[in-house]
């Protein structure tokens, strides 16, 4: 066996042992350079797929508050996700059902950070559509 062959499977030059099928048949995954198993790669969802069924407010605080703002809503049990889009300028998606709860919290985030919000508005028009 030459050195070209070592750590092939079956001596087959120039294919790697794990780009082949396992014994029986099986595929194996894809296998990165470092080992991980590769996901396979799919377009981001539009945030009007993500947020359907949820309010959706677009929230501007200091470029400095926004790990305070992510971490505030994130802590609040499940309450919303917020999308950073740029600087400070923040989407946050909450459920229809908790939107008493996100008004309360984003009054609270005008006292502690200067935080302004927008109306609820559509999730299905992007921000640059506007």
């Amino acid at each position: 066996m030459r050195a070209a062959d070592v750590g092939t499977r079956d001596g087959a030059r120039g294919v790697p042992a794990h780009a082949t099928a396992a014994p029986g048949g099986r595929s194996r995954p894809a296998v990165g350079r470092r080992g991980g198993v590769r996901a396979a790669k799919r377009p981001p969802l539009a945030l009007g797929e993500v947020c359907e069924g949820m309010v959706v407010r677009r929230v501007d605080v200091a470029p400095g508050d926004v790990v305070f703002v992510k971490g505030v809503v994130e802590a609040s049990d499940g309450l919303g996700a917020v999308f950073a889009d740029a600087g400070g300028a923040l989407t946050i998606a909450a459920p229809r059902g908790r939107e008493a709860e996100l008004a309360r919290l984003l009054d609270d985030l005008r006292h502690d950070c200067g935080a302004s919000w927008s109306e609820p508005v559509d999730p299905a028009v992007e921000p640059s559509d506007a």
